[in-house]
Order: structure tokens, then C-alpha cells, then sequence
């Protein structure tokens, strides 16, 4: 897809009062599919289905004078949905307070929330507290205090240069992430 087919499809989103969130071309089961994912310009959340019939309506109009593709293909207007892929710095913007993993360039993975982002830097908290204790076994405080250090030094001491500080907060430049995608966590 050209650069002016994707700057008048993110013109038009945004000109319905929405956020382009990104926009993907791929091929299934031999058909061609243009994916427009949105947010709410609002919330930076979830949208509605009338949302979306709303932006595919305008986006069909312009498209089908405007071909992407030199064949027959699918257009689908979307929600990003809970999971899903953080490839642009303003991904991460608008996943403030979204569990996250992680692969950085030196191959280190971590696992938290997103707790900042800001100049390109992300703060992402780690949570140190994990159930590694056995709710079935008493423990004295001083027993659950120093298995909690130990997780907690267990994180600090893994191999990479990105260790959280005393709050679980670890700070990454946006150009030392290779992969970052949101997860869903049942609490």
C-alpha cells in the first residue's frame, strides 16, 4: 500500500474522530483482507461495532475508487482487541496501564505493566510479588519478607542490562524493544 492511500485511510479515521491504530495487509485462505484497527479517540480504548460500521462505510467509499491491491480483497474495520502487537512508540502511549511482554535487543524478556510513557522511554513495572508462597502453608512474616527478597534479587540478578529498581520499575528506550505485545491477565 502507498504512502497517500495510508495518509488519506488515517485522515479519514481520524477525521470521524478516531485514532488509526494500524493497518494490516495479509492474504488467508487465498483472500486479500485490509485490516483498519481504530481506537477511541476518547478513551484510547475500545470501540463499539457501530464505530466500526461507521469508519468502513467511509473508508469503502474512498477505497473503491482508491484500489490497494490490483485484486479483489476484504475490508476489516476493527477494535485492537485486548492482546495485541506494540510496533509504533504511540502503541505504547495509549497502553498505559496494559500488562506487556517484552523481548528487548539483547534478547532479555520481561513481563509487567505499563506503567509510563514518555520521550520514548517506557516505564514498565514488574510485579516482584508473584505467588511463589503456598497460601496452604503458614509462613512466619519473616519467612514470606525473605522469600519476597529473593524473588525480587532473582529479578534484579538476571543477565541484560535492564534491571528493575527498588519500586519494580524498569525504564527501556523504545529503540532497545524488539517485540512488545499486550496480554490479558486473569485476576
Amino acid at each position: 500500500m502507498n504512502g497517500e492511500i495510508y495518509s488519506n485511510i488515517k485522515q479519514s479515521v481520524e477525521g470521524l474522530g478516531y485514532i488509526l491504530y494500524d493497518i494490516q495487509k495479509t492474504k488467508e485462505l487465498d483472500e486479500q483482507i485490509l485490516r483498519v484497527y481504530i481506537l477511541n479517540k476518547d478513551t484510547k480504548k475500545a470501540i463499539t461495532l457501530l464505530d466500526c460500521q461507521k469508519v468502513s462505510k467511509v473508508l469503502n467509499y474512498y477505497l473503491d475508487t482508491n484500489e490497494p491491491f490490483d485484486e479483489e480483497y476484504f475490508l476489516e474495520v476493527s477494535s485492537v482487541g485486548v492482546e495485541r502487537e506494540l510496533k509504533e512508540p504511540m502503541h505504547f502511549y495509549y497502553s498505559i496501564g496494559d500488562n506487556v511482554k517484552i523481548k528487548t535487543t539483547s534478547s532479555q524478556k520481561l513481563k509487567g505493566c505499563i506503567k509510563e510513557f514518555k520521550d520514548n522511554v517506557l516505564t514498565l513495572h514488574i510485579d516482584t510479588n508473584k505467588k511463589a508462597i503456598n497460601p496452604n502453608k503458614r509462613l512466619k512474616k519473616r519467612q514470606r519478607l525473605s522469600l519476597q527478597q529473593q524473588m525480587q534479587e532473582s529479578i534484579i540478578k538476571k543477565d541484560g542490562k535492564f534491571k528493575p529498581n527498588s519500586n519494580g520499575d524498569v525504564e527501556i528506550k523504545y529503540s532497545d524493544i524488539l517485540k512488545a505485545r499486550t496480554y490479558f491477565k486473569w485476576e
